[in-house]
């Protein structure tokens, strides 16, 4: 290596460095510290730290232009919009959704098209495509602001795409076509294929997976081999060698087909949306091709460490980007451990495989919260099957749809195959939401690794131990937590209980249904609550599956998740009202025997013991099950640390009054008010009585009810309680550590 080129290839590389420790300075300056000290000292040892601060100035003068220019452009007072349509519609029930690229603009939203038939829908299934010139009358809104902890943030979502906001219509005017490559590749495939292989042309080709079944999608997912689905490297390696091929036999001279092959990447890059992971493949093989026809030699540590720079500082939110985390991870262990895996003799594929597997974890762990022991199995299988078979047919049979019959008989095969393997036990460790202290000491062990490896140190084996050792720490759950969660209008409680395998769920919401919606317009993937909610939730908190579920008593928006949670998660035992023959019949009539969960039927001084948590059960009793629906909710008492906690259900005045009856001396710090406010419940008695610090009410937004009351309110205050509001603050989660107790809420302000 050239003196030159190996100034390039060490000085690129802490500047890489500095862009990684400059953005997380700008979103977690809490880490800043820890990162710049790493990074300094790495530097300094190897008389590099010029480089790593002139990254670090770099990243953040970038960073800093970009917030200073970023957000929108438009004018929301606008009700008059016209833009042409930047991806296939999607039609899920009574909803159509695509991206807009509006005109004198650049700048997307995203529209949703409410449609009042069966009939208009099919019409505008034939009409709406890539490349329309539509025009709307309409307000702009801003995106669902996240009302729940680690769960996924669709405003976010959007903003690191360059979108701010989204338009909800009933009536569009279509003006004509505007000329659009993409939308005659789509056109190309709807009027070429049957639909059964149009979604996997879409994905594999254009990197579009909205029209693939969620089910399927879930499946990948689960199995760890979602990313096939991703255009990388191997799909434009694939279209390079096919092309030189085809170029060959042409008798095409080499320069000319590499100059071809640079403006087909720069084309195949711009159908694609110039997603991250096509982009960095795209740009590896343009420089990789340059340099080859000036007869010069240059890494592929080194390609790799200037595209990152040149599209991390070109668009800093990128960083944010799962696919952008994904491609470059890989990457970079792919060719930092090419030295060590070539000297294998045997099992390059699985080593390779499981490398892949170590430096994908933390990413997936802070997408997914869990990973599967058998994943870098499944690439094993996967990956040859798909590279070998999938993709290069599904590019073959693009050029000639004649073969249209045996790409679909081998995606039949391969979707079987995949429920095959999904049936089987997979081995998932859920690890949770990890600190993003955690996350960063995990990839700077990781660093380590692959740097070890580039060396063949003798001792990476001890630092890998040591990785695995960090990643099954968090499955301990030492820390406990009660959270309130945004449910809407119901109520939701997941604790975790320190050195407890499985979460405590206090009820689960319900929505309560007015009436009924012609089947054409329900949602296709429409998800529950349970799913949509309460378990990524309780998977975020590091746990994947309940140890006990409390049903406080049988209204719909206490226990009307309870079926869908025992369909989609192990539940260990469900306590019930001994005394409520409703919840009783409900949870009979949901269907939730058939899943062989042991049941207890709790009273009034029966004691529920979770680990070491006990959780006592002060209500119901004989007088209150003569009473009202709610006044035979189950009003259970715990301590998490040194606080204690007690929670009411819909408990109302008459049971409050039976409450301090059977217990005069009772005090809780933290109570969760009853009837979500309403002014029913939380009487002057009970607040002196127990003379909590905290309130908690869950209520929906703009609720029909108008829970919480405003008498409640006052009434709270004046006992000088502090009070959270899911409708205000989103969920509230109470951390307990020992010695130290802290509030986390989702919505500040």
């Amino acid at each position: 290596m050239s003196p030159l080129n190996k100034l390039w290839h060490n000085s690129a590389f802490y500047i890489v460095i500095g862009v990684i420790c400059g953005a997380c300075i700008w979103h977690f300056n809490h880490v800043a510290v820890f990162f710049l000290l790493f990074g300094l000292g790495y530097c300094y040892y190897h008389k590099h730290s010029n480089y790593f601060i002139i990254g670090c100035m770099l990243i953040l003068g970038s960073l800093f232009l970009n917030n200073c220019f970023q957000g929108s452009v438009l004018n929301i007072n606008n009700t008059e919009w016209q833009g042409v349509i930047a991806t296939e519609p999607k039609i899920d029930g009574d909803s159509i959704q695509f991206r807009l690229k509006i005109d004198d603009f650049n700048e997307t939203i995203v529209v949703y098209l409410r449609v009042g038939s069966e009939s208009e829908r099919e019409l505008q299934r034939e009409q709406l495509h890539v490349g329309n010139k539509i025009r709307f009358t309409g307000n702009l809104d801003l995106p669902q602001q996240l009302h729940n902890f680690s769960l996924f943030d669709y405003q976010h979502y959007l903003n690191i795409h360059g979108i701010y906001y989204i338009a909800y219509i009933n009536d569009i005017t279509i003006l004509g076509n505007s000329f659009s490559i993409q939308g005659l590749i789509y056109q190309y495939i709807r009027d070429s294929f049957p639909e059964n292989i149009q979604p996997y042309m879409r994905a594999f080709i254009l990197g579009d997976m909205a029209a693939i079944e969620q089910s399927y999608t879930n499946i990948w997912q689960s199995l760890g081999v979602i990313h096939l689905f991703a255009l990388s490297g191997f799909h434009i390696q694939f279209l390079i060698r096919s092309l030189r091929k085809l170029a060959s036999r042409l008798w095409i001279p080499q320069e000319l087909i590499s100059i071809l092959l640079i403006g087909f990447l720069i084309f195949y890059m711009y159908i694609t949306g110039f997603s991250a992971s096509v982009v960095r493949a795209g740009l590896m093989a343009i420089i990789g091709i340059f340099f080859s026809l000036q007869n010069r030699r240059v890494t592929s540590f080194g390609i790799c460490n200037c595209i990152f720079l040149l599209m991390s500082l070109t668009n800093p939110l990128l960083l944010e980007q799962s696919g952008f985390q994904f491609s470059f991870m890989i990457s970079y262990a792919i060719i930092l451990s090419q030295k060590y895996v070539s000297q294998l003799r045997y099992g390059r594929q699985l080593f390779s495989s499981f490398l892949i597997q170590i430096v994908s974890v933390p990413i997936v762990i802070w997408h997914y919260y869990e990973f599967s022991m058998l994943t870098f199995i499944y690439n094993l299988i996967f990956i040859p099957f798909a590279s070998i078979f999938v993709i290069p047919s599904v590019f073959v049979t693009f050029c000639i749809p004649i073969l249209s019959p045996f790409l679909s008989l081998l995606i039949y095969v391969f979707e079987q195959f995949s429920i095959l393997l999904a049936t089987l036990p997979q081995l998932i460790i859920t690890v949770g939401r990890l600190p993003i202290i955690y996350m960063c000491i995990l990839m700077v062990v990781i660093l380590v690794v692959f740097i070890l490896l580039s060396m063949r140190h003798r001792r990476v084996n001890c630092v890998i131990a040591l990785l695995l050792g960090l990643l099954l720490v968090p499955c301990l759950h030492p820390l406990g937590s009660i959270t309130i969660v945004d449910i809407g209008q119901g109520d939701c409680i997941v604790m975790s209980i320190p050195f407890v395998d499985g979460a405590v769920v206090i009820d689960t919401g319900g929505k309560v249904s007015y009436g009924n919606t012609a089947s054409w317009s329900q949602k296709l993937n429409s998800s529950s609550l349970a799913e949509r909610i309460i378990i990524p939730t309780i998977k975020a908190l590091g746990h994947n599956k309940i140890h006990t579920l409390f049903l406080s008593h049988a209204d719909q928006d206490h226990m009307g998740e309870a079926a869908k949670l025992a369909e989609n998660i192990s539940i260990g035992q469900v306590v019930l009202s001994k005394s409520d023959a409703s919840l009783q019949e409900k949870f009979i009539s949901q269907n939730l025997e058939e899943w062989h969960i042991p049941v207890i039927y709790a009273s009034s001084g029966d004691n529920i013991a979770v680990g070491r948590q006990l959780f006592q059960i002060l209500l119901p009793n004989d007088f209150t099950s003569s009473l009202d629906e709610n006044n035979k909710s189950l009003v259970i008492y715990t301590k998490l640390g040194d606080a204690s906690w007690l929670f009411t259900g819909d408990l109302e005045a008459e049971g409050e009054e039976e409450l301090m009856r059977l217990y005069p001396q009772l005090t809780a710090t933290h109570l969760k008010v009853g009837h979500h406010g309403s002014k029913t419940s939380s009487s002057d008695t009970l607040l002196s009585n127990i003379q909590s610090q905290y309130s908690y009410i869950s209520a929906g937004r703009n609720n029909r009810y108008k829970h919480p009351h405003q008498n409640t309110l006052e009434h709270l205050l004046d006992a000088n309680n502090i009070i959270y509001r899911t409708d205000v603050h989103g969920a509230v989660r109470y951390y307990s550590f020992w010695f130290w107790n802290w509030h986390e809420i989702v919505i500040s302000g």
